[in-house]
């Protein structure tokens, strides 16, 4: 395994981070002599944990390792990695969470955040953050002809841009969310709002507007923030 990831990690360390200062970037990629390979190595804050992302015939495996056991997590089957171009690993400070961001194409970005249990990584669901997205800058508001059912399919905020790019506390991550710029999206396109989220507990511990999110947080984005014009 060893000479594998003396093969891959280059790639990886190489990649300037796209969304959170300190997250370590891979790309879904071996080199073309090597149909499997070791993608990333990313240590966590205590020392106690590491992930190791493996590529094999298309299948992205991400191993988690407590020093005693490693965990298995099938990461095609928790995200859209069929289609995410490059993704993002950040730990939480307390060593107990992390954050996978990816981005399928140029506008768009998904996030997933994962805990860390006894019996391996437990995917965190995101459905009160998205929700109160949803219902802030709901779908396809002042379209003359829009489209039902893809209304209908994204009211609750899963079919908006998320991006985790830092964390606060021991283990509050903290998301960028967007509604998609594109004109399918209604009048809202491209407004932003930013949150902390409480993955203990799964609770929204604050909701922020484009330029609070801004002014708190963007020392910690590896990206300009743009604040978008009102609707």
């Amino acid at each position: 395994m060893a000479a594998l990831m003396m093969i891959a990690l280059p790639l990886s360390a190489a990649m300037k981070p796209i969304w959170g200062r300190g997250a370590t970037v891979f790309e879904k990629e071996c080199p073309p002599e090597h149909p499997a390979c070791t993608l990333a190595y990313v240590p966590s804050p205590n020392k106690k944990l590491s992930i190791t992302i493996h590529l094999k015939d298309d299948a992205l495996t991400l191993q988690l390792n407590n020093g005693a056991k490693t965990f298995d997590l099938f990461l095609n089957s928790h995200v859209d990695e069929e289609h995410w171009v490059d993704t993002e690993v950040l730990w939480s400070p307390d060593s107990s969470a992390f954050s996978l961001t990816g981005n399928p194409n140029g506008y768009t970005n998904e996030t997933r955040l994962y805990r860390i249990t006894a019996t391996g990584p437990e995917l965190v669901n995101m459905g009160v953050v998205m929700r109160e997205m949803g219902s802030t800058y709901p779908p396809c508001v002042g379209m003359t002809h829009p489209n039902v059912d893809f209304c209908n399919s994204i009211r609750d905020g899963s079919g908006y841009n998320y991006a985790t790019f830092a964390w606060t506390g021991a283990h509050t991550a903290v998301l960028m969310a967007e509604v998609v710029p594109t004109g399918n999206y209604g009048k809202y396109l491209g407004q932003i709002r930013g949150y902390e989220f409480d993955v203990a507990t799964g609770e929204i511990v604050r909701v922020m507007d484009a330029k609070e999110l801004q002014r708190r947080w963007q020392y910690r984005m590896a990206w300009k923030l743009q604040i978008p014009e009102k609707p």
